[in-house]
């Protein structure tokens, strides 16, 4: 079952995502912590949060989740300038900032499911994403086996160097 929370419904199931961030990032403590102020202070900023969560018998095995791509929000303050200037891209787009599926369920489609679930409750829209480049074959396939292109090729975001942007318009 997948369920789309949205706005301050989003906090209803942030404690039960803690346990799936933590697998599927081997994450603890601070980055757990940043995880969930990132998520509440998307709720507080009326940024059009949206959490999209895959459940099996009951549980969240993954989740991925997301804003507008304003200006303001950190992630456009870092691409902004690197964009194409053909088009307005703080009108209409969607930026998605995680991507979380319990180890034990990863490789089995479920990740193209949450993106799906994703681009359903984005239509007629643009989807931005980022991942790095480094020791990241595999993610940076699953991005284009969704069809997801590369916008910017090598950026420097967060202590990151080497980070694509992807772009896909649904």
């Amino acid at each position: 079952m997948m369920k789309i929370y949205r706005s301050t419904e989003i906090l209803e199931c942030l404690e039960e995502l803690i346990p799936v961030y933590q697998a599927a990032f081997n994450a603890s403590g601070e980055k757990v912590d940043r995880f969930k102020a990132q998520v509440k202070s998307a709720v507080q900023r009326c940024v059009n949060p949206v959490v999209v969560v895959l459940y099996e018998d009951g549980s969240p095995v993954g989740a991925v989740w997301g804003i507008d791509f304003v200006p303001g929000n950190w992630f456009s303050q870092q691409i902004s300038d690197e964009l194409p200037t053909w088009r307005n891209w703080h009108d209409g787009t969607f930026e998605v900032n995680d991507i979380f599926v319990v180890p034990e369920r990863q490789g089995n489609g479920k990740g193209q499911e949450l993106m799906m679930g994703l681009e359903s409750y984005c239509a007629d829209r643009t989807i931005l994403l980022c991942t790095s480049r480094n020791n990241n074959g595999r993610v940076l396939d699953f991005y284009h086996q969704l069809g997801y292109e590369p916008i910017i090729d090598s950026v420097r975001l967060g202590g990151f160097d080497d980070v694509t942007v992807f772009v896909k318009y649904v």
